[in-house]
């Protein structure tokens, strides 16, 4: 008999016994006949209809507050895995939503089971673990048992900071922040929070979520009922962790081949832990999933399906309505106490005549003071106009007309027009026009314009200065120029020389080591340019050509107008960069190509740099390469500079090859990415050869 509210006793695919209730009873007659369909859920789900007024326990375990909260009912606590003890606070709400609020608290997950004796359900049980199912190590990929994927990347609920929000006092008064609680990484916390700050931010979260690259949060808020600020801060904390990430959401449907093809290793069951691979989307999917729905046909388990995935986090709209309005009920008696609108009256008309006091006091405070101001400007005007009468010190702005000063006067930004007679003076910070000194000594003295005619010693800096002479000017300790150094008159054959050492000659830089080696550097990423020069090193000398018999170190390279020529007359190298090697030298353009004509480059080992530390914008490389290969010809030729009895080449032709091998200037192809693309060919013929030995098998 099928009826409302019956039960239905059936086995899992693994033999288990499972408990549900009918609910829904449709029943149809079309030309197709007649069908009853239906609807039924859990057993467990009885615990709607039974409800709980209050469990509120400062600390305490799963086991015993499931058993608690199940008390009475037709369910037993069966097996429950230790994680440790917390505080709960469950009032009024049904008991299928406290035992979920409790599995919600300690990061559990469910498993509903019964026992029958006959036709009979003798006993029913909840059991609680951390994670249903096994890491069964089982691949599922694309081509072989997934039938569909759907992917969600969904970053609406990421936040990077909280407000926390817990208790209000009585009265409603406002409600109980963490502003007086401080944290500090050094002190062990989690993340550094002054005092005085009422949210918490994740740093790292805010580097990767925050709005203006990083440097804004995104702030939301925590809800809660905590008395303790500590508390508050640390609940606050410990929801931040739980969205400061996306919510990457798999819908994975699966096909069942331990079904299908009978294939025991192959099993899978609700909860089990199992790994998908899509490379036909991008980016590939390759995911650590649950197995979050199975699909038991009790007629053909060949047709058994399972979807994989991770739960999404969706708002329970009108739960959300319930738990306010359960706050609204709880909350009423509060609210009910709340001060008359009189007495609110009264208390405000008290607070104003306070205030109107302490006003009254300032006024009268604030007329002596003018009085007392206005007594000590005309002190300070008297103290200006008759400044032969006063002894002391001057502030402020000062005019003095033809007045005698005995002592010392001692002035800040003074200017004085006329004539200053008087035997000695000190002056900082002297501005002067037209000044005839004879004698005397300059300290710290800034001159513009043109000092003419000085017959004397300087002491110090010459900043900003240009000395015209037409003599010797000696530096007998270090010379430095900002700018440029001009030898000789501009526009004039006349050769001058810029000498280091005694050597003399006309024209030019000369240089004379002794026995220490001579450098010429250029600093940050400068060059050293030699432009239609003699360039002497060691004993040769060539127009436009450098001849070694020492060594240019680390990055140094060598420009001309013309096309250089490179002789390496010793055991060392020649470097320009890193490219191409040869004996115990190599050849690179740091900031180009190195281009060799037509002609044969013969070299023991030819190193292509690889390492991270020389690349960026690092990505997996998706292309199919095999049906590159495959749709490119391999042809035989010759170079035009080559003779025609000279052995063949074989290779391919830029103009045939696919793009992603072709060099920048478009006229060859990198031998590095020709074996990158093979390379990638035989890891996709690999896999297609282990696909046909899996289905073969």
């Amino acid at each position: 008999l099928i009826e409302n509210d019956g039960r239905v006793i059936t086995k899992d695919a693994d033999g288990n016994f499972m408990e549900f209730i009918i609910r829904i009873i449709e029943d149809m007659d079309d030309i197709n006949g007649t069908f009853k369909i239906i609807e039924a859920e859990g057993g467990e789900y009885e615990l709607i209809d039974e409800f709980l007024t209050e469990y509120v326990q400062a600390s305490v375990d799963l086991s015993t507050a499931l058993s608690a909260v199940l008390q009475g009912t037709r369910i037993e606590v069966g097996e429950v895995e230790y994680m440790g003890e917390k505080p709960v606070s469950l009032k009024n709400m049904s008991v299928k939503q406290a035992v979920y609020e409790l599995l919600n608290i300690f990061g559990a997950e469910r498993r509903f089971r019964v026992d029958v004796k006959g036709n009979r359900v003798t006993r029913r049980y909840l059991d609680a673990v951390r994670k249903r199912g096994v890491n069964t190590g089982k691949r599922w990929e694309d081509g072989k048992d997934i039938i569909s994927t759907n992917r969600i990347i969904d970053s609406t609920t990421v936040k990077t900071a909280l407000y926390g929000r817990g208790a209000s006092g009585e009265n409603d008064s406002p409600r109980l922040t963490f502003a007086d609680v401080e944290w500090s990484k050094a002190n062990g916390d989690p993340v550094d929070k002054p005092l005085g700050q009422t949210w918490v931010g994740d740093p790292d979260a805010l580097v990767k979520w925050g709005y203006q690259q990083g440097t804004r949060h995104k702030f939301g808020f925590y809800d809660g009922q905590e008395e303790d600020p500590a508390e508050l801060l640390l609940n606050t904390w410990n929801r931040l962790q739980e969205i400061t990430k996306s919510n990457d959401t798999y819908d994975i449907n699966v096909l069942q081949l331990a079904e299908i093809l009978d294939l025991p290793h192959e099993t899978v069951r609700l909860g089990d832990t199992t790994y998908a691979v899509n490379r036909r989307i991008y980016p590939a999917v390759e995911a650590e999933t649950s197995v979050i729905e199975y699909r038991h046909n009790l007629n053909d388990r060949k047709l058994s399906e399972a979807t994989l995935g991770k739960f999404r986090a969706r708002y329970d709209l009108s739960q959300r309505f319930d738990n306010v309005e359960q706050i609204v009920n709880d909350r009423q008696g509060n609210w009910d106490k709340k001060p008359t609108k009189q007495d609110l009256l009264s208390e405000a008309q008290k607070a104003i005549d306070e205030a109107q006091e302490r006003i009254d006091a300032a006024k009268e405070e604030l007329e002596q003071s003018k009085i007392d101001l206005e007594d000590a400007e005309n002190l300070i005007q008297d103290t200006i106009d008759n400044p032969q009468d006063y002894s002391g010190n001057f502030e402020g702005v000062v005019a003095m007309d033809s007045a005698v000063l005995r002592g010392t006067l001692t002035a800040q930004n003074a200017t004085i027009t006329g004539t200053l007679l008087g035997a000695n003076a000190t002056f900082v910070n002297l501005t002067v026009e037209d000044i005839t000194a004879i004698g005397g000594s300059f300290q710290d003295v800034t001159i513009t314009g043109t000092l003419n005619s000085v017959d004397g010693t300087f002491v110090g800096d010459l900043v900003g200065a240009r000395i015209t002479s037409n003599s010797t000017i000696d530096v007998t300790t270090d010379l430095r120029v900002g700018d440029q150094i001009h030898v000789g008159q501009e526009g004039t054959s006349r050769q001058r020389g810029l000498f280091f050492g005694t050597t003399t000659a006309n024209g030019g830089v000369f240089v004379e080591p002794g026995d220490s080696n001579v450098y010429v550097s250029a600093g940050g990423s400068g060059d050293v340019v030699l432009d239609t020069v003699y360039a002497y090193i060691g004993s040769d000398h060539f127009n436009n050509r450098i001849v070694t018999r020492g060594y240019l170190e680390d990055n140094q390279y060598y420009h001309s107008g013309d096309s250089p020529s490179f002789y390496d007359t010793s055991t060392t190298y020649l470097s320009l960069g890193g490219a191409f090697r040869y004996s115990g030298g190599y050849f690179d353009a740091p900031n180009g190509s190195v281009t060799i004509s037509q002609n044969r480059v013969a070299a023991n080992i030819i190193e292509q740099l690889s390492s991270s530390q020389f690349k960026k914008n690092i990505q997996m490389w998706e292309e199919n390469a095999t049906d590159m290969i495959a749709s490119t010809p391999m042809k035989q030729y010759q170079y035009n500079n080559e003779l025609d009895e000279e052995f063949p080449h074989v290779g391919i032709i830029v103009e045939d090859a696919p793009a992603w091998v072709v060099g920048l200037t478009g006229e060859g192809v990198e031998p590095y990415k020709m074996a990158a693309l093979a390379w990638k060919a035989i890891q996709e013929l690999n896999e297609r050869l282990r696909m046909v030995e899996n289905r073969e098998d």
